[in-house]
């Protein structure tokens, strides 16, 4: 994603041979959109405090981050991935100094771990 457009990965890796725009798609999204994944054929787009869950390009839900388990204080997601390269293909959410992986089991979302990252911008000297 780039401002208002987006490309797509293929399954083979190849990159789409041309930007789209986000609107032409996914109309009910609000902007901005800090950031969106593709996982188990479902869209997710995460906007300030609420994300919002596609099925191609029908709106299923909007809902706040809390529901996905999230604590009240986080404001926004500053990235979210899918790491399709274990047989779980667990779905990880960074914020600025936290993130969390999501394992999935049908219907359930857990989240096994929350990790506080430390950087030297953390660090008092």
């Amino acid at each position: 994603m780039q401002d208002e457009w987006f490309w797509r990965i293929q399954k083979d890796g190849a990159l789409s041979q041309r930007p789209h725009q986000i609107a032409t798609l996914w109309n009910e999204v609000t902007w901005p959109i800090d950031a969106a994944v593709e996982s188990d054929d479902k869209i997710y787009f995460f906007v300030g405090k609420y994300f919002y869950t596609f099925d191609g390009q029908r709106l299923i839900a909007k809902k706040p981050l809390t529901e996905l388990g999230l604590p009240a204080t986080v404001e926004r997601i500053r990235l979210v991935y899918a790491w399709n390269y274990w047989t779980e293909k667990p779905v990880y959410i960074w914020t600025k100094k936290e993130f969390w992986r999501v394992d999935k089991v049908p219907s359930i979302i857990n989240f096994s771990h929350s990790l506080i990252l430390v950087t030297s911008e953390c660090v008092e000297e």
